[in-house]
């Protein structure tokens, strides 16, 4: 059995991969879709190493890498191996997920749960929507004494009373260069969270790799996204946001929008735009989104004729935020911004390279400057 497994994968990274990734339907297609970059340069001990692995395994290592930003053949590519270190959460997460796996069923398959139970923890069952940034699922509750949640910080909310607002600015980098990854959260008392948030900037497309992005995250969630093209201006830069679930999108105010672009605060709720900078969007006549409805998900990019732009995903619960939110204060001066918020069109070329969903925070979700 062993020799059977790993003569299948080593004809799957030895051959030159000529499918499309978002073609890839199964752990088989993952490895194939990765032999083809991996190049001659790379050595046969980090081959022989991934090799081992069971191919459920190197699946679900996969898909938690995209969910990060990164992936299983950018690994190969810089020479890193499954027993490295940084890799140590995500291949036990994988080992657990595996053990307890229960009969698949037809439909995406959560992503499995990386965070640590702490001592003595009992998870609650709590009604989720499958809705994830990072591993975070929106409606399921985040243990503060977990690892993950103690690389935030947090505090009360100035936007949405009773939720507490946790966020964290992570340097990454990538072939293509150095970004900021900033993620932020929203959650109540017990830890229910109701908006998990990340925003990359810079963030890279090519080719399709926009189109790809939002075509994979369409079969994680099972559904085709409502699809809105950023407007042609004078500007050079492209851009298109996708929802999904019972998320609606609805056109801030002019008076609004006028009070953004002035960098002014307002207080609408969650809110989202094209260029992930409400006052930039508002000074420029580009339409500015709040988010309402219930649940869902949001996905947000830009790019310049260079590929170069800007990323935005998060999960939501509109109507808990709707619910929370506090009482417009006067109009003032913005001091941050990183805590937020009919047919489909043909999709443009543009594609992510690279990096995949942003965070901002209150005042991202409320028209703050970023």
């Amino acid at each position: 059995m062993q020799i059977r497994r790993a003569a299948a994968i080593s004809a799957l990274f030895g051959g030159i991969c000529s499918c499309h990734i978002a073609k890839a339907q199964s752990a088989n297609d993952i490895i194939n879709i990765f032999g083809g970059m991996v190049q001659a340069a790379i050595g046969q001990a980090i081959q022989a190493e991934w090799k081992k692995l069971p191919l459920d395994e190197v699946s679900c290592i996969d898909r938690n890498l995209r969910d990060r930003g990164s992936s299983l053949g950018a690994l190969i590519q810089q020479n890193i191996g499954p027993g490295d270190v940084r890799l140590g959460d995500i291949r036990s997460g994988c080992r657990r997920a595996n053990v307890q796996q229960q009969p698949v069923l037809p439909g995406p398959l959560p992503a499995p749960d990386l965070r640590e139970p702490g001592p003595a923890r009992v998870r609650e069952k709590v009604v989720t929507t499958g809705y994830s940034v990072d591993n975070l699922v929106l409606g399921e509750k985040i243990s503060q004494e977990s690892a993950v949640y103690k690389e935030y910080q947090c505090g009360p909310s100035q936007q949405f009373t009773e939720l507490t607002r946790c966020q964290r600015r992570v340097p990454e980098k990538i072939q293509r260069g150095s970004f900021v990854s900033t993620y932020s959260l929203l959650h109540s008392g017990d830890g229910t969270l109701s908006y998990v948030n990340r925003f990359l900037e810079p963030a890279w497309f090519a080719a399709n790799e926009a189109s790809e992005d939002i075509a994979r995250i369409a079969r994680k969630y099972g559904a085709q996204p409502t699809l809105i093209p950023m407007p042609q201006k004078a500007s050079p830069l492209q851009g298109m946001i996708a929802t999904w679930g019972t998320v609606k999108l609805e056109l801030v105010s002019a008076d609004d929008a006028a009070q953004l672009a002035l960098g002014l605060s307002v207080r609408l709720g969650s809110m989202v735009d094209f260029l992930g900078n409400f006052r930039r969007s508002a000074h420029q006549g580009l339409p500015v989104y709040r988010v309402v409805g219930g649940m869902g998900f949001v996905w947000a990019a830009n790019w310049d004729q260079n590929g170069r732009g800007t990323l935005r995903f998060f999960a939501i619960d509109a109507d808990v935020l709707s619910a929370k939110a506090a009482p417009s204060p006067s109009s003032s001066p913005v001091i941050s911004s990183s805590e937020a918020s009919s047919p489909p069109p043909q999709l443009p070329n543009p594609t992510l390279s690279g990096v995949t969903e942003p965070d901002k925070s209150d005042d991202s979700l409320n028209g703050g400057r970023r």
